[in-house]
């Protein structure tokens, strides 16, 4: 579904494609060189910047882009000696989202200020610059490379200055700029998995409760399409969880770029932007995490002791509850002491239980990464992992399968062993037959006993415990009571099947999760995965009714159905196609070899470009086709302007990007593909290369 919403995107901008080329003359941008004062002295700092007013509807780029674009830059032109031209100094940008494409953006109208500085040394009496503004400018529609010719002149004089007329609104663009808070707020950087970790503490005149905080990245180092969470921890500071790109390099030493708070960063809400610059630490600490969109720890508290309470009444639990009191009573010869201490003794056994399935649980967390609760949601392994089990779950509560329907004749065998130790493997048994039979209430108490802190976790399996036990310990106290239990029968059939769809909108959920933490095509992995969850769930019930022989038989194909879905699920496909920078001296050199040539013309701003890349470049079955057929991949990055490039698409009648050639030794003339691509128009290219290869 993904890919085919990427086609239907690609259609509409189909046009853009058209509109990629690169104007002598700006048209939807105002270009202009100001300063912000009358004159420039010797030995001072003047402020310019570069003013660019903006066509309703359209937009330029931050320093990073985002997912595509291209810088806003001057190239100047012949700058006077002893003259220092300084960066620009970006304000804050804004979030730009078409089609869950992620852009940093300006709108309407921005200045870019920059510093210039003129030596002691400067003897002229006019400082003149000259150069080009480069630029990208898009709409929803389209995007245009643009150009431009700026100048400016000043008088160069010793001696204060009076302010120009653009004065004023440079100041008002300094209001923009990103603060340094460090005063007020401390901040650090950790590597997590699949991204990283930005702990912030509020010092002195902080805002205690920042809200919808994002982080811009100054480098590409960030997934900007991918969820930004924000945490609120137990100790009163702040945890922001970002995914790393693809296009990171492995070791990333800082993260530089700005935070953004819809209420500000300071106590009386000013400062809604601030610039962080936070060396990174290879390990991140464990937070307490309370609110702020997250499930408190008080809550799942409550959540683990009603989800062991409901329990009791599946149909694999509660036709052995008022068994096992009237047991008690037996067994404590009309002795309440004696009574309660059954109750007692089959308590330790569900908390033992517990107690052993906490620990296996933070044995085999300890051979990996901790995290802090909420963070677990942005691992892919975690949330397909829960997925499927809550999948199995809700499939068991709506009788696909049953697990443990035995427990009423195995609970009546235990009523009859004497002594305490009857009732204490009664309690081992029924935690071990009611398990397989949990509750929605169970589940966000489980996901959270997965990712927090060791004694927490172990906590909420106390708690879960003590929640299947408390009706047993009650009735214990007063044995009278389980009379006025309702008796068994078909309701509670229908009270677990409709529990059932309440797990089965969990499943929904963490599946539109997973979609945005995994690519198109190996998102339907996943789908096909969880199919087969439910394949191997069906062919444990269906022959798990009939006779010892076939029930081992489903037994084993559901196993291996599992085995194979979780593990086309959980396998990620590696791409390792390695693309060369293109020439047109490479190219003919390949060509003398005899080489099958494909050669990828694109632009990080041009947004088809970047939809065949997902489209295309990642399935698997063109991958496979490329190395099989020894292709040699290049690419034509036309990101930044380059004249060879452009004589290169001239060459075949062609002013934008995509375009996408094949070059084969038997071809007389280049194989030219169309703009938008699908993996089919590859393969038959390639197909067609191959085979004219092999004549």
């Amino acid at each position: 579904m993904r890919c085919l919403v990427l086609i239907l995107l690609s259609c509409l901008l189909i046009p853009v494609a058209s509109g990629f080329t690169r104007p002598t003359q700006p048209q939807h941008t105002q270009i202009e060189l100001v300063a912000e004062t009358t004159v420039a002295a010797p030995g001072a700092t003047t402020w310019l910047a570069l003013r660019m007013k903006m066509d309703p509807g359209w937009h330029t780029y931050w320093v990073n882009p985002g997912e595509f674009g291209e810088t806003t830059k001057i190239e100047w032109t012949n700058l006077p000696a002893g003259v220092e031209v300084g960066e620009f100094r970006w304000p804050a940008p804004h979030l730009y989202e078409l089609s869950g494409i992620i852009n940093y953006v300006y709108e309407d109208e921005v200045f870019l200020l920059f510093p210039v500085k003129l030596n002691e040394s400067f003897k002229s009496d006019t400082l003149r610059l000259q150069g080009h503004a480069i630029w990208l400018e898009c709409d929803e529609n389209a995007c245009v490379p643009g150009k431009a010719a700026i100048s400016l002149s000043l008088p160069v004089r010793p001696g204060e200055s009076a302010p120009s007329k653009w004065a004023p609104a440079l100041e008002q663009a300094r209001a923009d700029w990103p603060l340094d808070l460090s005063a007020s707020w401390q901040v650090a950087a950790y590597n997590e998995d699949g991204g990283f970790l930005l702990t912030l503490a509020p010092l002195e005149g902080a805002n205690p409760s920042p809200t919808d905080v994002y982080f811009f990245s100054r480098e590409p180092v960030t997934a900007p399409a991918q969820p930004q969470t924000w945490t609120a921890n137990e100790d009163g500071s702040f945890s922001l969880k970002v995914a790393r790109s693809e296009y990171a390099p492995k070791d990333v030493k800082a993260l530089r770029g700005v935070l953004r708070a819809k209420n500000g960063w300071l106590s009386d809400g000013s400062a809604p932007a601030m610039r962080i610059n936070a060396e990174v630490s290879k390990s991140a600490p464990v937070a307490k995490v309370t609110a702020t969109g997250q499930t408190s720890f008080g809550l799942l508290i409550v959540f683990a002791f009603v989800g062991g309470l409901i329990l009791n009444l599946m149909p694999c639990v509660f036709p052995v509850l008022g068994l096992k009191i009237m047991g008690f009573v037996k067994q404590g010869g009309e002795s309440r002491g004696r009574i309660f201490a059954h109750g007692l003794v089959y308590t330790l056994g569900v908390l033992l239980s517990f107690w052993a399935l906490a620990a296996v649980l933070l044995a085999l967390r300890a051979g990996g990464e901790q995290l802090g609760w909420g963070f677990q949601l942005q691992s892919t392994g975690f949330v397909l992992g829960m997925t499927a089990v809550l999948l199995a779950f809700g499939l068991n509560m709506s009788g696909v399968f049953e697990v443990g329907m035995s427990a009423v004749g195995v609970g009546s065998n235990l009523t009859a062993k004497p002594g305490l130790g009857g009732s204490f493997f009664s309690g081992i048994l029924a935690t071990l037959v009611a398990t397989p039979c949990a509750a929605p209430f169970l589940a966000p108490a489980l996901g959270a006993a997965l990712a927090l802190p060791d004694q927490q976790s172990i906590l909420l399996f106390t708690v879960i415990g003590l929640g299947l036990s408390s009706p047993y310990l009650l009735f214990s106290l007063a044995p009278k009571l389980a009379k006025a239990l309702p008796r068994p029968g078909a309701w509670m059939d229908s009270f677990k099947k409709w529990l059932a769809f309440l797990l089965y909108a969990t499943v929904a959920y963490l599946v539109w999760i997973l979609a945005g933490l995994v690519e198109a095509e190996r998102f339907l992995n996943v789908l096909l995965a969880l199919v087969g969850v439910a394949l191997a769930c069906w062919l444990y019930g269906h022959y798990g009714a009939f006779g010892r022989k076939r029930r081992w038989l489903g037994v084993a194909g559901a196993a291996l159905v599992l085995a194979a879905a979780l593990g086309a699920g959980f396998y990620n496909p590696p791409k390792d196609l390695v693309w060369q920078k293109w020439s047109p001296e490479l190219v003919e050199k390949l060509r003398a070899e005899k080489r099958i040539v494909y050669v990828d013309f694109t632009a990080r701003w041009c947004a088809t470009c970047q939809l065949n890349k997902r489209v295309v470049f990642g399935s698997d079955e063109v991958l496979d086709a490329m190395k099989a057929d020894d292709v040699v991949l290049l690419k034509a990055d036309w990101t930044a302007q380059d004249p060879a490039i452009t004589k290169a698409l001239a060459s075949f009648g062609k002013s934008a990007v995509p375009f996408n050639v094949i070059y084969s030794p038997n071809l007389k003339q280049p194989l030219e593909l169309p703009s938008l691509l699908t993996p089919g128009i590859v393969l038959d290219a390639l197909d067609q290369a191959a085979a004219r290869n092999e004549d």
